[in-house]
């Protein structure tokens, strides 16, 4: 009788433990497939969604936090300042820089960094933007100094 009553239960225990050894070992397939040498994807500086995205991300932090309806009005003399890729620490990124003129009548430097895996759930590339002068809380650092080109 003990060993009918144990029977199940020493099925369990070997279905569980083959599962928990599967999943370890597509875990691990997936950890290698993640730091395999790849090709960057990220956009050039004056890519037209990534400037869609950077105005887009600026007007609504403005109508959110700021309660204005701040937004670009153009955006012009857009440069790379620098590229960084094959790094064995940093996730591949473009840093940029450009002038806007926004609907208030000022002109400021936008600097911007362009990321591969930065967008959501790290699927495609992100963009992180910082105007000049229009970031109060300094969530970019002083002087937008996140997103500018590293020394």
């Amino acid at each position: 009788m003990r060993a009918l009553i144990a029977l199940p239960v020493i099925l369990l225990a070997a279905t569980l433990t083959a599962t928990k050894t599967a999943n370890a070992e597509s875990s691990f397939r997936l950890h290698r497939s993640l730091d395999a040498p790849r090709e960057a994807n990220v956009p050039v500086c004056d890519d037209a969604k990534v400037l869609a995205r950077m105005t887009k991300n600026f007007r609504r932090t403005n109508i959110r936090y700021r309660e204005n309806a701040l937004e670009f009005a153009t955006v012009e003399k857009i440069r790379e300042t620098d590229y960084l890729i094959n790094t064995d620490e940093l996730t591949p990124r473009r840093f940029c820089a450009a002038h806007v003129h926004l609907t208030d009548g000022t002109h400021p430097t936008v600097y911007y960094m362009i990321v591969d895996r930065g967008g959501f759930a790290g699927v495609r590339w992100g963009v992180n933007s910082c105007v000049s002068g229009h970031d109060p809380e300094r969530a970019h650092g002083a002087d937008c100094r996140s997103v500018r080109k590293p020394f």
